[in-house]
């Protein structure tokens, strides 16, 4: 089989090697909203047809150190 013709799975498998990459960080933020991915697309269609913002749910920062 020709290379380009696996599937890219394979390919990155085989071609992947471990890897640590490092970074820092003081702070991590969320967001949350309430019930699944239906109650959201409702909820997005209704202020759309309403012509109002979108409350996505809640958000907040979390402080690491």
């Amino acid at each position: 089989m020709p290379r380009s013709a696996r599937p890219l799975s394979r390919a990155v498998a085989r071609s992947a090697r471990p890897c640590f990459c490092g970074s820092g960080a003081d702070a991590a933020q969320y967001w949350d909203s309430p019930g699944g991915r239906t109650v959201q697309l409702i909820s997005i269609t209704k202020s759309k047809v309403a012509g109002e913002r979108y409350d996505g749910g809640d958000t907040d920062t979390v402080q690491l150190s």
